[in-house]
Parts: C-alpha cells; structure tokens; sequence
C-alpha cells in the first residue's frame, strides 16, 4: 500500500527511507538500485512491421484475392493472376504504410524525466543520471530544474514550481516542507515535488519516496499502457463488411461451382468460373477509395490548421457528439496575465492595461509590481519582454511593459540595495529600492491578506497619502471580494519610505506600509473558445470540461466560456464514491468537472461511450494523455507536452479550438464520401454478381471474363470512385445532428439502393444477352458488347450518386471537376480495350457495330433512371435516416 509521505513530517520521511543528513553512502544507493531497479518509467512492446504486414495479408478479402490469384496461375491464366496480384500487392502496400507508425506516447514520458540530477551523497553534492535515482536519495532542486523522481520536501527557500501537465494547475504552486492531512489531494500536496514537473523560482532540498512506475507520472505511463485504443466505427464496419463480402463470396462460389458440376459442367471451367464469381464479388478498389478519402480529407483538415496522426481518426469526428476539454492551455491560453489593475483608490482598470488611463496611483502600482520582482527582462526585435522568471512575474512584469513603462529605465533610476525572498509561508517578498536624491523606499508584494494587515495607510488618487480608516477598510475589502469572486488570483502591494540611511531590510520594517492597490492575475480564455463552444452547441456537439484546477475556477471558466448549463461542479474526489454504472447514469446531467486525476479522465470518457456517444478529448498535458488515447478522437493543442501529441489523433497546429469544429465537418464529409464510394463500387460488384451466377444457373456461357471484371473493378472504376472521394460537401451539413456512433456505411437505403438498382439494371442486361445469344451471336462478340454496357453503366451512374440528396439534374456538375475528369478517363479507359487493336487482342475483344453501341447507352441511361427513382422514393427524405 503507497505510503502517505504528505502526511508525515520531513523527520520521519527521513528516519522511514534511512537518509542520512549528508546523503546515502555510495554502496547503499548501489544496493537499492539493484533492489528496486532503475528510476525508468514501464515499456510496451509495439508491433513490428512483420506483425503489421501479417495483419494486411490475412483481411478476409486480402486472402480471397490471394487464393484466386493462386487458383488463375495454377490454371495457366498468368495474365489474370496478375491483374489480381497486383491488386492484392496495391491494397496491402497502402493498409501496411498507414498503419505501420511507432506508438511513441511512453517514449514521449520518458523524455520528460531529465538524463541527470544533483542529489547528495557521501557528504557532498554530486550529478548523477536520472535513472540512478532510489529511494532515501535527497534531491538538490533549483530553478529551471526539472524533478526527476517524486519526493517529499525537506527545506524550501521561495520554492514554486510548475505542476500544470502533471495537474492541470495553472499558477506555479508554492512549496513548502509542513505535513499535510491525510488524503491531501494530489494537486494540494505542496510538500511533494513530482516527477516531469519543474522548479520555476527558489531552492529546495527534497528526499526521493518514489521512483519509476510508482511515480505519479509512472503512474500515468502505467495507464497509457494499459489503455486501448478504441477501434473506430469506421474500422469495425469496414471489418465487419470485408468479413460479410468475403463469406457471401465463398458461399456463393461454392454453391454455383456445385451446381455447374452437377449440371455436367467441367472442373476447370467451374474453377475458372469461381475465379470469376469471387473477383466479382470483391470490391477491389474499395479500400483504396476509403484510404484516398481519409487521405483527402486529412488534407483538408490540415488546410484548416490541424495535422491528422492517426488517419481514420479523420472519419472518425464526424460521429463526436461529445467533446472532453481540459481547461489549462486549451480552453484557456495557459499564460497568466493581469486581468485587473486596481488602484487603492479610484476606478478599477479594464482588463487590457495597454489601454490604461495613465493616474499616480495605477502608475506606482504597476510600477511596484515591476520592481518586487525578479523576472528576467530582454529585447527581443527592439521590443522589452519578460522571458524568464515564475509565470507570475512574468505577468506583472508584462503588465508594466504594456502600459508603457521602460523596465531598463525603471531599474537604473530605483536599484534594488535590499530584499526579503519570496516565502511560501508568508507568501509575500519585499524589497528596497533607492528613490528620488538620497532617499530609500521599500515595495512590498504578496496575498492581500497579508499586506493589509500590515498597512497603515493607502496613496490616494491625488498621489498623497491618506489614513486607512475603518471606512476604507471596509470599501478595499469589499473591491478585493469582488476580484476573489471573478476569480482571479489577486496580489497585493504597498510602499512606504525607508530613510536614507537605510541599506538592509528585514521583516520587522515591513509596517506601517502605504496600501498601492489589487493587481489581479488569471490564465485568460481563448479568444476563439466562446465561438467554439457555440458552433460545437450548433452541430448538436457538447462540450464537457474536465480539469484539475480548483472547482471555483472551473465554473468561472465554463460560465465565461458559455458551456455550464447545469451549473454544478463535480469533483474527482465525488467521482471515486461513484461506480461505473453510477457514473454513466449521471454523466450526462454534468458539464463541469474539477480536481480529476488522469484516471477520472478516462473514466469520463468510457462512461460517455457507454451511453453510446462518439467522444473526442481535447488536452495539452501529460494528465490528458491516457484520456486522449481512450477516447474515439484524441485532439492536442500544437503548443501542448510532446507526450499529449503523441498520445492524440489529430493536433491542433494554430491552437485554435475552432479548428476543432472545422475538423468535425470534414469528418462528416468524410463519411458521406465513403459511402458514396462504397455505394458506387459494390453496385457493379452486385451487378457482375448477379449475370454470373444468373448465367450459371441458367446453363449458359459467362457473360464476362476474370479479365475483364478486375479490369472494370479495378481500372475503370477506380477513377470515378477516386473523384467521389474529392465531393467537397453538401450544404448545411453542420446542421444536422451527430450520427450515431454505430450508425452503418451501408444502411438499409443505401442497401435498397444497391439491390433495386442492380436488379432492374441487370434483368435489362441479362435478358439483351440471352436475345442476342439465342440470335447467334458469337460468344467473344457478346462478351465485348456486355464488357462495354457493364463498364459504362459502372462510369455514368457516379455522376447519380454525387449528391444523394437532390436528383441527377438539379446537380452542378463542374462542383467537382475531378469527376468528370474522372468519368471521362474511366470510359477513356474502357475504349481502349475496345478500340486499340493491342489491347482488343489481350482481352479478346471484336470490333462493335453502331447498333452495339447504341444498345451500350441504352443500358446505361436505364441504370442512371433507376438510381434517380430510387433516389426519389427512399433517399430525398433524409439522407442520413437509416
């Protein structure tokens, strides 16, 4: 069981891990190295680029194709078992190289630990590496390092660091060495420096209790491997439909090759004729279709700012009905500013201090926060900005810079001769600074309830100093209520004259201090996140924040950002009193989620998924990458943690939440593109299915070679489909409400669709081919004709479904330009085997006669009737009603 070290005193964390004051003895770190191993976070093993290739080649339809290629070859068709090799080549090649990317995620986390810290051992201190960590070490922490283990404080001297991607707190958390209640939680637990976190201001001394997996980043690693990916609707339909086409396929061969040979037919014709059935019955170019519109719209999404990882993710955000937000750096811009500049007397600032009307009392104020104040300032292209420093500081000094005040300038004229460091205990800093002639004044900063108490008076709006009367007390008091409420985190500063003389400053001087006024810092909303929220609302697409930041905070932030409409909080310590079932009863009725821990995270996330919704989760820290990996679509902000990156789907290059919205409707897009394409492909495949079978049955010739079937399926086809995958969009699609995540490509109107067309289409064409068989046509003369009707009626109806919604002539048909480019070189492709008198030999062909031809459009304008009046009675009434 994990040992609260929060809750016990340095003393006995000390005497419990055995730590010496001047450090472990060399020997004894050996020998608990070699008893609790490595500080190195848990692997997983990734497939190879064997185990993926194994993966492609044995899809049902991967080893159909395969065995007919086998079956063509045996049978000396060579140039058959090549068309058919190299379209079971080209579907392999594309599902390997799609698939095959390394799963970095934990790579990413261990990044995070750094490859050497300073500890003490044998009396001194000395670097080691990272990995070199046990249990008992004492860790030297300063500012700028990154904490390579978890471990409890032992001393701290100002000490903040920045817990924000463990957390998802946004302001650096003081540190302090006092115990702590047990059952702190862990974003409270100011006693303990966590691994990947970093030390942002001060010093401290701190003692290692956890190394490797036990780490609370360990143990976030830990979830990240044992959480699954979920497998998108798109690949389980995709799976589930190869597996259907692949059984209906063997059923079907098997059935009519025991048929033909019970009806007296040869063994080598039948195989032959199986060979036929089951290329017919493979959509070939399927796959290659739904890859090239995933590919298309990867494309179209990066345009709009966002890079795709994870490429059926693409399809997969046309589903989300729920978004899952973290709030730090995501729906906030992760950046403390100063929000409020409030004088000790006068008028309250507007937010944007580079608009302030310049008075004494908003000027000492500002000009107090830039001086108590240790942020690093440089010119970076001829413009002051504070680069270094805790985020804090780094605010006031930003805040100083805006309003226009030269930060050089301000620190030659007022020299800092004094200083009181920041403390966490008093969570104040002073210093003393030279003044006007020989004059010294010392500025004072920290938690208003402590500068109050120490003030005396405040400086006026007239700039003199005025007495702090019960009155004033009472109206500063209520002005600070008002900030606390808004919640911003408010500092406070003061003034008073030191003297000449003096030249040091202890805390005994800090009284009868002249109150300045409120400087009020948050962590900003987005710009874009109110219109991101409301366009999300829109779509029918809810937006749900889920932080570790404190619940207040998180309900201004939900309110401001126009997401909170239940008004109620949740935290993650309610959470744990919930079980599964309880958790996915209530999900729905809460909006707002404070103080989770990762694991609540992705609990959030399985809970909606269980009541059957599509979730993306958006997050930029190593606590959202467990939840990024579990939801349906992972989405991380471009500036987030690399481990959040390579945990996620999609990132968001331009950090802009909007794009999120943007990506949905691709991915809307995307879906009504595959099934336009899978509509298009398996209408030939039925219709080539049924004159097969229908000429077995019947006892006459195949109407139709292997050649000439993969030869429609793969080359005539393929060019349409591929324009399909090109169809922009239809209008208003963002209106409609989130499919459902189950929802089919294939539905019962599309299947309608399927089945009708192909019956009337191919009772006209199977009938013509009896007529002019019974009418003495030869049978490779009949074969031309029936190749020629059945490629152009696959060509021409694409136009048919390029809008599902509207009739063939209310289409425009120059919107997608690649399909007519597409259709035309698909019948391009078609006449060359008819018509170049090379090719016409390799595939058998005769020249056609005028009345051939016009038998070809006659069969074609019947298929294009057949889709407009299907389309009419099942379609035009709600497209995506299935």
């Amino acid at each position: 069981m994990e040992r609260p070290w929060h809750a016990q005193s340095a003393a006995a964390v000390l005497k419990a891990l055995g730590s010496p004051p001047g450090g472990l003895a060399g020997s004894e770190a050996a020998r608990r190295l070699r008893l609790h191993g490595p500080n190195a976070l848990p692997t997983v093993r990734h497939d190879g680029w064997a185990g993926v290739l194994a993966r492609q080649v044995s899809a049902p339809l991967m080893l159909l194709l395969l065995a007919a290629a086998v079956v063509s070859l045996a049978l000396g068709d060579k140039a058959e078992a090549a068309v058919i090799a190299c379209a079971f080549a080209l579907n392999a090649a594309l599902g390997f190289f799609q698939e095959y990317r390394a799963a970095r995620t934990l790579e990413a986390i261990r990044s995070l630990v750094v490859p050497m810290s300073m500890v003490r051992r044998d009396g001194r201190e000395r670097e080691i590496r990272a990995s070199e960590l046990v249990l008992g070490d004492r860790l030297v922490l300063r500012a700028g390092d990154r904490v390579a283990a978890d471990a409890r404080l032992i001393e701290a001297v100002a000490c903040e660091t920045n817990e924000a991607p463990l957390t998802g707190e946004s302001m650096p958390v003081a540190k302090g060495p006092e115990a702590l209640r047990i059952g702190t939680i862990l974003a409270e637990r100011v006693n303990m420096a966590f691994a990947g976190t970093i030390v942002v201001a001060g010093r401290a001394e701190a003692v290692v209790v956890a190394t490797g997996s036990l780490t609370e980043l360990g143990k976030i690693a830990s979830l990240v491997v044992g959480t699954e990916e979920p497998e998108t609707s798109l690949q389980a339909q995709l799976r589930q439909l190869s597996a259907r086409i692949g059984l209906f396929a063997v059923a079907t061969v098997l059935a009519l090759f025991v048929l033909g040979i019970a009806s007296g037919r040869g063994t080598v014709e039948m195989l032959k004729t199986g060979i036929a059935l089951a290329v017919s019955a493979v959509p070939e170019g399927l796959m290659v279709s739904v890859t090239m519109v995933l590919a298309v719209g990867m494309r179209r999404i990066l345009k709009r700012g966002s890079l795709v990882r994870r490429l059926v993710a693409a399809e997969t955000l046309g589903s989300v009905s729920v978004i899952c937000t973290d709030k730090t750096g995501t729906l906030t811009e992760g950046e403390m500013r100063v929000a409020e500049v409030v004088p000790a007397e006068g008028a309250p600032s507007a937010a944007d201090v580079s608009h302030l009307s310049v008075s004494r009392g908003i000027v000492a104020l500002l000009e107090a926060g830039m001086l108590v104040n240790d942020a690093v300032v440089e010119r970076v292209k001829g413009i002051e900005q504070a680069t270094n420093g805790s985020p804090t500081e780094r605010a006031l000094m930003g805040a100083g810079l805006s309003a226009g005040i030269d930060a050089a300038a301000l620190r030659l004229r007022h020299p800092r001769l004094a200083e009181i460091p920041f403390d966490s205990r008093r969570k104040d800093m002073a210093t003393l600074h030279r003044w006007a002639g020989k004059e010294a004044r010392i500025l004072y900063k920290g938690a208003p309830e402590f500068v109050l108490a120490r003030c005396a008076s405040y400086l006026g709006e007239d700039g003199d100093v005025h007495p702090f009367t019960d009155g004033e007390r009472r109206r500063v008091s209520r002005v600070l209520a008002r900030l606390l409420k808004g919640g911003v985190r408010v500092i406070g500063c003061a003034t008073r004259e030191a003297g000449a003389r003096a030249k040091t400053l202890e805390a005994d001087d800090l009284r009868g201090m002249a109150f300045l006024g409120f400087l009020g810092l948050r962590d900003p909303l987005r710009p874009q996140a109110q219109e991101q929220v409301a366009r999300a609302r829109a779509a029918g697409v809810r937006t749900v924040l889920v932080t570790g930041d404190h619940p207040d905070t998180a309900r201004l932030v939900a309110l401001e950002a126009g997401l909170d409409r239940t008004h109620r909080v949740v935290t993650g310590e309610e959470l744990d009193r919930w079980d599964d079932r309880e958790l996915a009863r209530r999900v729905t009725g809460i909006d707002v989620y404070a103080r989770v821990e990762p694991r609540h995270k992705i609990r959030l996330v399985e809970a909606w998924r269980a009541r059957g919704a599509s979730v993306a989760m958006v997050g930029d820290g190593v606590n959202d990458a467990p939840a990024l990996k579990a939801a349906d679509v992972g989405v991380a902000l471009g500036s987030g943690t690399e481990v959040a990156k390579e945990a996620a789907d999609i990132i968001l290059l331009d950090n802009d939440l909007g794009t999120v919205t943007a990506a949905v409707e691709q991915g809307r897009v995307l879906f009504e593109n595959i099934r336009r394409v899978s509509v298009y492909l398996l209408s030939s495949c039925f219709t080539e299915i049924l004159l097969i079978g229908g000429s077995i049955i019947a006892g006459l010739p195949l109407p139709l070679t292997a050649l000439q079937i993969l030869w429609i399926n793969l080359v005539a086809d393929g060019l349409p489909s591929a324009a399909l995958t090109m169809e922009p969009g239809e209008p208003g699609i963002m209106r409609d409400p989130p499919r459902r995540r189950d929802e089919p490509v294939l539905d019962r109107r599309m299947i309608r669709l399927i089945v009708l067309t192909g019956l009337v289409t191919d009772i006209a064409v199977f009938l013509s081919f009896v007529l002019l068989l019974r009418a003495g046509y030869p049978l490779d003369h009949l074969q031309t004709v029936l190749f020629a009707a059945v490629g152009f009626i696959s060509v021409v109806h694409a136009f048919s479904l390029k809008n599902m919604r509207v009739p063939l002539w209310r289409i425009h048909p120059l919107s997608n330009p690649w399909l007519v480019a597409g259709v035309a070189c698909g019948m391009l492709l078609i006449a060359i085997t008819l018509f170049v008198p090379t090719v016409m030999a390799a595939f058998g062909h005769v020249p056609l006669t005028g009345a051939d031809l016009g038998l070809v459009l006659s069969l074609g304008a019947v298929r294009v009737v057949v889709i407009e009046a299907v389309k009419g009675r099942f379609l035009s009434q709600g497209a995506r009603k299935g």
